[in-house]
């Protein structure tokens, strides 16, 4: 197998929670502390998903929609392209986020029959992708070497007895321009927090995948906002711009300047004038907040004062959201706010917001794709595959009238 370049990467996501699986990875290939517990045997593990596949779905719904796990599985599934094998597919909980006009094929294995049955009822939410699925172990699995061009595992590592055996034939399985996308468990430093703070986890899959460059490995904490509600998402976004600083237009614009028109920075509406110009001092004082957190505050001072923000230039050649493929064009990260141009900061606020949340850092591209959405369809949500979707999430305003 010639060995890939330095371009040829696999994407690994360290996700949240501590496993005993994570941790034997982890203490295994960097002999970190705390030392693993006993794992229970593959034979006891299938016994256990046999048990409880038909009530599957049920029993983890909750739990991932308050740690936010959708969102996860949804940012990483929708990177797959071409012919795609999912190992340890279980029920099937990530079949609706593939995208269709990426994925050519998707073959799905899992070692438990009564889990792959489940899966198959859901064959619908893939249409139109064509769908295989395999009973099969990932340790060692009978597809011929470099047969797809994506491997997917989302939260499989935890199932598997050899968890680097079961790396190593992920990556001998996919191409060498391939990809291979984890989203995984991981050891805990912060066991009283529950937080996962320790990216050697995700370098440890990647070392495991030779020739393969590690792209991202992401620390996420138990406390990730959930799919949120426009009022809890505006409680979010007021609880954010505390620790904000309004990076991009520090040296443009001095907090006092505005005191007068403190009250039209309806973000922070309902608190009283005093505690305004305090988050705004604090959102300020702090440098070194992230940038987006900063252009969050900045959009919505500059909607207030009347003052110019951009956050990076916008060409002939910038990032657009094309409707009819629901994909992201050009260039990525290109953003641009003009004076007057949006009125209602409350509702561009939650867009920017609800963009944050999801992508943990500032993405134009996905900002521009939700803000298309809330003007020409009243909802923010750019990722269902149904573009007649009319259900209203509620933000406020006329952004229509405010765009043109």
């Amino acid at each position: 197998m010639a060995a890939p370049s330095g371009r040829q990467a696999a994407l690994a996501l360290g996700a949240l929670s501590s496993g005993c699986v994570g941790a034997f990875v982890v203490t295994q290939l960097f002999a970190s502390p705390p030392p693993p517990k006993p794992c229970p045997s593959e034979k006891a593990r299938k016994e256990t998903f046999d048990t409880l596949a038909k009530r599957w779905d049920v029993t983890v719904r909750s739990d991932e929609f308050l740690a936010g796990i959708g969102r996860m599985r949804r940012r990483l599934v929708q990177r797959a392209s071409g012919n795609v094998l999912e190992v340890a597919v279980g029920s099937g909980r990530n079949f609706s986020y593939y995208n269709a006009g990426k994925v050519t094929s998707l073959t799905a294995i899992d070692f438990s029959r009564e889990m792959l049955e489940v899966a198959g009822e859901k064959r619908k939410e893939l249409e139109p992708i064509p769908l295989r699925l395999k009973l099969a172990s990932t340790h060692q699995m009978d597809f011929k070497d470099g047969s797809f061009d994506t491997v997917v595992d989302t939260f499989g590592i935890c199932s598997f007895e050899q968890p680097i055996q079961a790396l190593q034939e992920m990556r001998r399985v996919v191409k060498d321009d391939g990809q291979v996308l984890l989203l995984e468990h991981g050891a805990s430093q912060h066991r009283k927090r529950g937080m996962l703070r320790q990216k050697p986890a995700g370098e440890a899959c990647a070392r495991c995948l030779p020739g393969f460059l590690l792209r991202q490995s992401s620390a996420w904490t138990w406390g990730v906002p959930p799919e949120l509600a426009p009022d809890e998402l505006q409680d979010a976004l007021q609880s954010i711009t505390l620790r904000a600083a309004a990076l991009l237009c520090r040296d443009r614009l001095d907090v006092g300047s505005f005191a007068p028109d403190v009250q039209k920075f309806s973000i922070l509406d309902s608190m009283p004038p005093r505690i305004k110009r305090e988050v705004l001092r604090l959102a300020s004082a702090e440098i070194f907040a992230e940038r987006a957190m900063g252009a969050m505050v900045g959009m919505a001072v500059a909607d207030s004062v009347g003052a110019f923000l951009e956050f990076l230039p916008v060409g002939k050649k910038g990032s657009r959201f094309n409707p009819k493929t629901l994909q992201v064009e050009g260039s990525f990260n290109k953003f641009k706010l003009k004076p007057g141009q949006w009125t209602d900061d409350t509702s561009m606020g939650l867009c920017l917001a609800d963009s944050l949340l999801v992508c943990q850092g500032y993405d134009g591209a996905d900002i521009r794709v939700r803000f298309w959405n809330w003007w020409h369809r009243g909802y923010n949500n750019a990722f269902r595959r149904d573009p007649e979707r009319r259900k209203s999430v509620g933000l406020g305003g006329n952004v229509a009238v405010s765009l043109k």
